[in-house]
C-alpha cells in the first residue's frame, strides 16, 4: 500500500482508495490474491474491560499493556474467527497493541483456543493514531 494526497493522479482501474482522517491510501491490486479474514484483539477477541480504568482521563498506555494477558477472551469475536478459519480464511489479527507485547499475545491467544493467523502489532516507538497505524499495516 501507498500513501498518496489529494493531488495524485487518478487510481488505476481496480485500485482501492480508502480515506480515513485526510490520508488516502491506494492499493494497487495484486496478481495473487488470498482471502482474509480481519480481527482486532482488544474489545474484540480479548475483553479488555478490565484494564480500560488506565486510559480513563489521564492515559497510561504502558499499564494498559501491561495487564493485556489477564484479559478474558469474548465468545463471539473468537467463534467468528473460528468460523472464518473453518470456512478457508487466512485469519489476521490486527492490533494497536505494541510489538513487545507479540510473546504476551500469542501466548494468549493459544491459550484460548484462537485460530493460527498473522499477527501484526504497533511497532514499540510508534505512536500515530490505531485507524491510520491500521491501514498501514494491512
Amino acid at each position: 500500500m501507498t500513501a498518496l494526497d489529494s493531488s495524485c493522479m487518478t487510481p488505476a482501474p481496480n485500485a482501492v482508495t480508502v480515506r480515513a482522517h485526510e490520508q488516502t491510501v491506494r492499493a494497487e491490486p495484486h496478481e495473487t490474491r488470498r482471502d482474509v479474514a480481519v480481527f482486532d484483539l482488544d474489545g474484540v477477541i480479548a475483553d479488555v474491560s478490565h484494564r480500560r480504568h488506565f486510559i480513563e482521563g489521564r492515559r497510561n498506555w504502558p499499564a494498559f499493556f501491561a495487564a493485556a494477558g489477564d484479559d478474558t477472551p469474548l465468545a463471539p469475536g473468537l467463534d467468528l474467527a473460528r468460523a472464518a478459519r473453518d470456512k478457508g480464511l487466512d485469519v489476521v489479527y490486527l492490533s494497536g497493541r505494541p510489538e513487545h507485547l507479540r510473546a504476551v499475545t500469542v501466548q494468549w491467544l493459544q491459550q484460548h483456543g484462537a485460530p493460527e493467523g498473522e499477527l501484526l502489532l504497533r511497532p514499540d516507538r510508534d505512536r500515530s493514531p490505531a485507524t491510520g497505524l491500521k491501514l498501514r499495516l494491512l
